[in-house]
């Protein structure tokens, strides 16, 4: 008779699939786990309830890469997937290095995508998956962070963490020098990362309305919790930065009153400043046009800053209408730059 390490060489050989691994089961018994912890999944034609199973098996037995592929085309297949199993499955491949070599990046996103379309977001797996995966939730190739943006939305206390993590305290000796180890860093790159793609503002409801109301409110508890700790500027700078993608008042005005008043009061000057580093960057990248864009531009923001200014946001409104300044001085000197001129 066979020994036990021959069967499972011989079950590892043959093409997985879920007759396999019932046999597998049945006869290596209680060391069937040495099957899963070996086996190459093929899982691309399998059913439903089958590549559940195997994601199951995989992961209890560490190839979670070749879980997540499981997983993955559940959500393709719009297939419901426990939340424990996927949370279990994406952490653990960050674990693994040698795991984390066979991941396909795009069905991590995709999974994750599913994940938020499709489960609580105020539950802690989500929000430990998005934070895990930030670096991969780019909207540039199609993934956000949801969860923790809307965290960031509502919660005061949440924001002025993620500012503390990323930022000194002003109230902090700036001559003495901290060291921070890799886990440190690579946490201050994640929040960085979130407040730099921030869209969800405080105040947006999950129908798409605004409430300015609530966005009041949360400034001003952030304000205050900012004041104490010491990041009150740069907690400014990095909201009036995140306020570029302000929602347009209902009543015409191109920004939110709530959101335009809040930009207009005496003691925010780091988040008009912000605002308008905001409504720069926006731009994204852009082509050569001799300075006919940056014209239209600088007309387009004269305009808004015009509006601003007939409602009676004045400090706002002269930032951005310094903004189209800094647009006009572009363009004037772009229409005079030969394109094959580097310089």
């Amino acid at each position: 008779p066979w020994q036990k390490n021959q069967l499972l060489a011989y079950l590892l050989l043959v093409p997985s699939e879920p007759q396999i691994w019932y046999r597998a089961e049945k006869i290596l018994g209680g060391e069937s786990h040495t099957y899963w912890k070996q086996v190459k999944i093929n899982p691309w034609n399998m059913e439903p309830d089958d590549l559940l199973e195997a994601a199951d098996k995989l992961t209890s037995n560490g190839q979670f890469a070749f879980a997540i592929d499981c997983l993955y085309l559940l959500a393709n297949k719009r297939v419901p997937i426990p939340m424990p199993l996927a949370s279990a499955a994406l952490s653990g491949v960050l674990i693994v290095e040698e795991q984390q070599k066979r991941i396909d990046q795009h069905h991590i996103v995709e999974l994750i995508k599913w994940l938020q379309e499709n489960s609580p977001a105020d539950s802690d797996d989500h929000f430990k998956i998005e934070w895990q995966y930030l670096p991969l939730l780019d909207r540039l190739y199609g993934g956000e962070p949801k969860v923790l943006e809307h965290k960031l939305a509502s919660s005061p206390a949440f924001f002025c963490e993620v500012i503390a993590t990323v930022f000194r305290s002003d109230k902090e000796d700036r001559k003495k020098e901290t060291e921070i180890n890799e886990v440190q860093k690579r946490i201050a790159q994640n929040a960085y990362s979130l407040l730099h793609g921030w869209r969800i503002l405080p105040g947006s409801m999950p129908d798409g309305s605004f409430v300015g109301d609530k966005f009041t409110e949360w400034l001003n508890e952030v304000k205050k919790k900012c004041k104490e700790s010491g990041h009150f500027r740069i907690a400014l700078d990095q909201l009036g930065q995140a306020l570029a993608h302000a929602p347009q008042d209902p009543e015409g005005l191109w920004i939110h009153k709530s959101i335009a008043a809040a930009l207009n009061a005496r003691d925010v000057p780091e988040m008009r400043q912000g605002f308008t580093v905001g409504l720069f960057n926006k731009r994204g990248t852009h082509g050569f046009s001799y300075g006919e864009q940056e014209k239209q531009l600088a007309e387009s923001y004269r305009v808004k800053a015009k509006n601003l200014s007939d409602n009676g946001f004045i400090r706002v409104a002269d930032e951005v209408r310094s903004l189209a300044e800094q647009y006009e001085r572009d363009a004037e000197r772009e229409s005079k730059r030969d394109i094959f001129d580097d310089n």
